[in-house]
């Protein structure tokens, strides 16, 4: 099998994930041999030894020249996304991205790409068409069976008290959940013949005014595996997942169908991109569109049908067991990137100790131009305590590490 180096810019969920599937047990069984390393970390030596690069949503720069240097010495090149990193809103976006030796960058890094993989299939479409083979793959995560409640165990955990509702989400989720679903609670309570709950995780929507029928407890933001025992332990039975249909938020991956099947519950889900490549309405969970009508139909029959919404639950937690296996994954990862099971025994030496020199120059130029940016724009304060705000995020993510 060929050598894969993964160069991802820093850590984060995405290269996380990325490494705890490609460097697990299940992938040392499928042959895989896979290196992590961060952008600055790349050298000569790692080049020499990699067949395979994939850069894990890196439009840095220097990552981008690396591509290229790379590729033109004969290397697999592919680039992962699990977000439209290009449609972003410039108010998102550092700065510097919109530099135009930047935007250069970035276009070439594209035309030396060989295959774009991606957990969306429509972003994978997107991308695709910006390099010259046109070539793509979808991939999902791989789920350990372990991280899942046995069936039969949650089966023990039903009860006849109430319907325990939960919604886990960033807080810039609020307004979504305010927009469409706090409107109908007061509706909700009085008409379903059920007592409900409503527990939050990561987001504090406006809800109590209406609700003194109802349980609500709100849980702050926590470590990924801290949330995920956390929200395992409350045995929900129904996670609602709203979501603003845009241009950005289609492209995202359907993690929230994953997070709400392995705590042990069914989803209700927007009717809207990428919920719409996983879900079928009443199988393995419920649509709604985003209208209040609509979400109210949704929230009200998983209440009231039971059996319904256990099913639903039933046939979510086998797709997940069947397609989201190692076996099912690297199976289609080998077979749809050929290229990652041939190897070129013969090393090849790429320097890129002139590439990191020009970037520090270049990466020395665009800190002055930030300086006077932000000296614009909030004075000189402004720019010291964003000089200061910078070099701490600096200095925490040379600490970080994967695994």
């Amino acid at each position: 099998m060929a050598n894969i180096l993964f160069i991802y810019p820093r850590k984060m969920v995405t290269a996380e994930d990325m490494y705890n599937i490609f460097t697990s047990e299940d992938a040392i069984k499928y042959g895989m041999k896979a290196r992590f390393v961060k952008t600055w970390e790349v050298n000569n030596e790692l080049l020499a030894w990699a067949n395979v690069l994939i850069f894990v949503r890196n439009l840095d720069l220097l990552a981008q020249w690396i591509l290229v240097k790379a590729c033109k010495k004969g290397l697999f090149i592919i680039q992962f996304f699990d977000d439209d990193l290009l449609g972003l809103p410039r108010s998102s976006v550092n700065r510097v991205q919109f530099l135009s030796w930047r935007k250069k960058a970035v276009k070439e890094g594209f035309n030396c790409t060989d295959l774009i993989l991606s957990s969306n299939n429509l972003l994978a479409e997107k991308y695709s068409k910006m390099i010259p083979s046109g070539r793509f793959v979808n991939i999902d995560t791989v789920v350990n069976p372990k991280k899942m409640i046995p069936l039969a165990k949650r089966e023990q955990h039903y009860t006849e008290k109430e319907v325990r509702l939960v919604f886990a989400a960033g807080a810039n989720h609020e307004k979504v959940f305010e927009k469409l679903i706090t409107p109908i609670l007061p509706k909700l309570t009085k008409e379903c013949g059920k007592k409900i709950s409503f527990t939050f995780f990561g987001v504090h929507p406006e809800v109590t005014d209406s609700l003194a029928e109802i349980n609500i407890e709100y849980i702050g933001a926590m470590p990924l595996l801290q949330y995920r025992k956390r929200i395992q332990e409350g045995y929900y039975d129904i996670g609602v997942a709203p979501l603003e249909h845009n241009d950005f938020t289609q492209y995202k991956y359907f993690n929230k169908f994953i997070e709400y099947t392995i705590a042990g519950c069914v989803g209700i889900y927007s009717k809207v991109p990428p919920y719409t490549l996983v879900i079928n309405d009443k199988e393995n969970g419920f649509f709604a569109e985003n209208t209040s009508k609509s979400w109210y139909a949704a929230l009200k029959l998983a209440i009231e049908d039971e059996l319904l919404r256990r099913e639903c639950y039933k046939n979510a937690y086998t797709q997940i067991i069947t397609h989201m296996n190692a076996n099912s994954i690297f199976s289609k990862f080998y077979h749809d990137i050929p290229e990652l099971t041939s190897v070129n025994q013969n090393k090849i030496k790429i320097k890129i100790t002139g590439t990191k020199l020009k970037f520090m120059f270049v990466r020395f130029l665009e800190c002055i131009y930030l300086v006077l940016e932000y000296i614009r724009l909030t004075g000189i304060k402004g720019a010291v305590n964003k000089i200061i705000s910078y070099q701490k995020d600096m200095k925490n993510a040379r600490k970080e590490n994967l695994g």
